[in-house]
């Protein structure tokens, strides 16, 4: 029985995998025969979707109609109107978790079809559509939850969310058969990079920091040679084909083809055509390890951020205290391996560089598949064994209104939430939830609080933060606040998100990302204490509660994203997904 899907949803190429008969993690193929697809989607009617090789040659021909790095934008907030981005595409606007969603439905679609096509299901089993998808480390409630919202506007029941350089660890122990180390990741993706160290103990992952960046990827290096391409021209030509849309696209698609060549030789040769005629030349790595080393660099940055928040955590230190000798006290005792992950990890640069700065020589761990296969170990621990007619008996307690929250809520061990409806609610589906899912432990990808006075005499406004970036998980913490205003009738909690270390954050600094309001039976005087509670689970579920003792008030609360889809925008792209064909 195959109890899940593995799913690196990634911003250049995406995978699956699964779990075989003997235990080992496998990534299956898409229609074409590729163990990964682009991620590109071409819409080429309203009605009809292409996803992957032949979208991305799209990106020459309709780039109004394909939408590549669409990772890039999932949870994002569009700077100048502050609304969630949305793209307009054959006349319909789509968000990002929408056209991602094109992604999943093809290469689940994909996968489920090499299940049948390798005897691993038959034409009367149903598919299969219970997925953990992976997301970079550093991704915040917004982006997490877009991506949640993605694979269930694509038909799918997401069991879990996990960081990708964790699902790469759990790849790499089962590979090596590692059961006691610590490592670092160093994921270097097409439009997205982290790095995350981990211990392993008895087998099981534990993170221990984590840090990255959605702005840069194998797309940077792309775009460094793009423009280096295009003032060639410019100089040998006297035409600047970068005003030129079409010459532009091809000009993206020539740098990628000579960076994939050069991380295999020495050379490549490079042929641009526009208006002014033909030019060839060619570029050896040597130059153009030269030009992209500022992006390599900044990854390096985040390296060294990484190791030094490690090195605090181990010496009970502040970040700020510790020195460049405990760092590489830390590094040299503690860190074994570097594991290089993703694509863009090919180049020979990144290798070179690293093991020239660090001292340690990196090893491939499985590049292209092992997100993919780390998601699939981890979805064959899922627990997903509640029937159908399980869920109808929730359905039928809790009624039809309430039923998607409940049962979001039984899936993702929400106990807030499972309080509420545990009268009701069938008791085996309840008592199954401390069973459920694969242990590892995680941090928080950024510093959660809540917005507040700053003293009892200031009409400003900061953030205090509760949850710090890189605290370990699950971690619960709570801090007192007071009223202003005599006979005042409740409190407004705003959750906010940064990435802030500090114990208080500027408001400006921060993102809202949830509220909810305590009421009070009765007006309170001036100065009533009221205790504000988060909690933030191992899967990263924030829970946040506030309580006034006199009058036994209290708020529970999972907090919505701000930005996220609402249910109607959300139901109206699952029914466009139903009708759309996709190949």
């Amino acid at each position: 029985m195959i109890k899940g899907l593995g799913i690196d949803l990634g911003t250049t190429y995406s995978c699956v995998a699964y779990i075989d008969e003997n235990g080992k993690p496998v990534v299956l193929k898409n229609s074409e025969g590729k163990a990964t697809t682009p991620s590109v989607v071409y819409f080429e009617t309203k009605d009809k979707v292409i996803v992957g090789e032949i979208a991305k040659q799209s990106l020459v021909s309709e780039p109004d109609n394909t939408v590549a790095f669409i990772k890039r934008d999932m949870g994002k907030i569009d700077e100048d109107t502050k609304q969630p981005i949305m793209r307009t595409i054959q006349g319909i606007q789509m968000s990002p978790q929408e056209i991602s969603a094109k992604i999943l439905t093809k290469i689940v679609k994909d996968a489920n079809a090499e299940l049948r096509m390798i005897g691993k299901l038959s034409d009367s089993d149903p598919d299969v559509k219970d997925v953990v998808i992976t997301c970079p480390a550093y991704f915040g409630m917004a982006e997490r939850e877009a991506t949640k919202v993605a694979g269930k506007i694509a038909g799918l029941n997401v069991v879990n969310i996990i960081p990708e350089p964790t699902a790469a660890a759990l790849n790499y122990a089962y590979v090596s058969q590692v059961k006691q180390k610590t490592f670092m990741v160093y994921d270097l993706g097409g439009g997205t990079f982290d790095v995350t160290i981990i211990e392993m103990n008895n087998g099981i992952p534990r993170v221990i920091c984590t840090d990255g960046s959605h702005t840069l990827g194998g797309k940077d290096w792309d775009e460094m040679l793009v423009q280096y391409f295009a003032e060639k021209y410019l100089e040998e030509k006297g035409e600047d084909v970068r005003e030129n849309l079409d010459i532009l696209q091809e000009l993206f698609l020539k740098a990628e083809q000579t960076k994939i060549t050069l991380s295999s030789r020495e050379t490549a040769p490079v042929m641009i055509i526009g208006d002014a005629g033909r030019l060839n030349f060619t570029m050896t790595r040597t130059e153009f390890d030269e030009k992209t080393k500022e992006l390599l660099e900044r990854s390096l940055s985040y390296i060294d951020n990484c190791l030094k928040i490690a090195a605090a955590k181990k010496y009970k230190k502040e970040d700020e205290t510790i020195t460049n000798e405990e760092v590489n006290k830390y590094l040299s005792e503690n860190i074994s391996d570097i594991l290089l992950v993703g694509g863009s990890s090919k180049m020979p640069q990144v290798s070179k560089l690293i093991s020239e700065r660090y001292g340690i020589e990196p090893k491939e761990a499985d590049l292209d598949e092992a997100v993919a296969k780390g998601a699939a170990i981890c979805a064959s621990t899922e627990f997903t064994g509640f029937s159908e007619e399980d869920w109808q008996l929730v359905k039928e307690s809790v009624g039809e209104h309430e039923f998607d929250v409940v049962k979001e809520a039984i899936q993702t061990g929400n106990e807030n939430v499972i309080k509420q409806f545990e009268d009701v609610l069938p008791r085996h589906m309840v008592q199954k939830q401390e069973s459920r899912g694969m242990i590892f432990t995680n941090v928080s990808p950024r510093t959660y609080g809540t917005s507040a006075y700053d003293s009892s005499a200031s009409d400003k406004l900061v953030i205090f933060n509760f949850i710090k970036r890189n605290d370990e998980l699950p971690k619960k913490l709570t801090q007192s606040f007071y009223t202003r205003e005599e006979g005042q009738s409740g409190v407004d909690i705003d959750l906010y998100e940064s990435f802030s270390m500090s114990a208080k954050t500027e408001l400006e600094d921060g993102t809202k990302i949830g509220s909810g309001v305590l009421d009070f039976p009765h007006g309170m005087p001036k100065g009533t204490c009221i205790e504000v509670t988060i909690n933030m689970n191992s899967a990263g579920l924030l829970e946040v509660s506030a309580f006034h003792k006199e009058t036994n008030s209290v708020y529970n609360g999972t907090f919505d994203v701000s930005n996220s889809l609402s249910p109607e925008e959300t139901k109206q792209a699952i029914e466009r997904n139903k009708q759309q064909s996709f190949s």
